[in-house]
């Protein structure tokens, strides 16, 4: 896990928990991971970086959560 960070999204405008994932065979690659903290699993965005550069983004454009 990297930090905590504000995602603005479609969706709306969330916190989230930032995790990186690299593969051992492909060091210049990376995937960059976005959770909701109080909704377990709940993936916001995810990101790969190839290069340096962002490659592609993918992110939730709707959510309909529970009340808490």
């Amino acid at each position: 896990m990297l930090a905590r960070e504000t995602l603005r999204l479609p969706s709306g405008e969330f916190e989230a928990l930032k995790v990186e994932v690299k593969d051992p065979e492909s060091p210049d690659s990376t995937l960059l991971f976005h959770f909701h903290p109080a909704l377990p699993g709940l993936l916001l965005a995810v990101d790969y970086h190839s290069d340096g550069e962002r490659k592609s983004r993918l992110f939730l454009t709707a959510l309909d959560a529970p009340e808490r």
